[in-house]
């Protein structure tokens, strides 16, 4: 009689072992089943777009003529805001130097949908992928006096136009609701 009662001692402590077990395999097959069904890696392409401008210019015996900017962009590219600040300084052809002449500064008429905000000349309108702006200078006459002549350097800068802010917070301008640019 005495091995009886050990056996029905053994047979609840066999059961709970059991249904232990059978119970982490099931929680481990579920585990092993979810992970399973986990979606293919997505590869999430990122490129970003280019912003690129050229200065238009020509210039022949002392005239500088025809200074716009061109969106060098692909058809992808956005449309970008042009700016630029003209650099002026004498030179001396013989010495092959800067002059120490006073600063000039170059007259001219702006063209069409050009506004002068400080030190820049932006061009108001946003500047698709592969157009120009208007000509900032049709024409402009450089001299020469004492041995040096005068040099206007064009230099341009460009940012994308949408979003405005982009513009607006990093040139510190105004953007109207057609998306020109104006003073602040």
């Amino acid at each position: 009689m005495g091995m009886k009662r050990n056996r029905r001692k053994k047979f609840p402590v066999l059961v709970i072992v059991l249904a232990a077990v059978l119970l982490l395999s099931v929680g481990m097959g579920t585990t092993w089943a979810l992970a399973s069904l986990k979606t293919a890696k997505v590869e999430n392409s990122f490129a970003p777009a280019q912003v690129s401008i050229v200065v238009n210019e020509t210039f022949s015996n002392g005239i500088k003529e025809n200074v716009s900017v061109t969106n060098t962009g692909s058809k992808n590219d956005p449309a970008v805001y042009v700016r630029v600040k003209l650099l002026t300084y004498w030179y001396e052809q013989d010495s092959d130097h800067i002059a120490a002449k006073s600063a000039w500064t170059p007259s001219f008429t702006t063209g069409a949908d050009w506004i002068k905000i400080g030190d820049y000349y932006y061009y108001q309108k946003p500047v698709k992928a592969t157009e120009s702006t208007s000509n900032l200078i049709s024409s402009i006459t450089l001299i020469e006096e004492d041995g040096a002549r005068q040099v206007l350097e064009v230099v341009a800068e460009a940012i994308q136009s949408n979003p405005a802010t982009a513009a607006i917070e990093s040139w510190n301008i105004a953007v109207d609701a057609n998306g020109y640019i104006t003073t602040p």
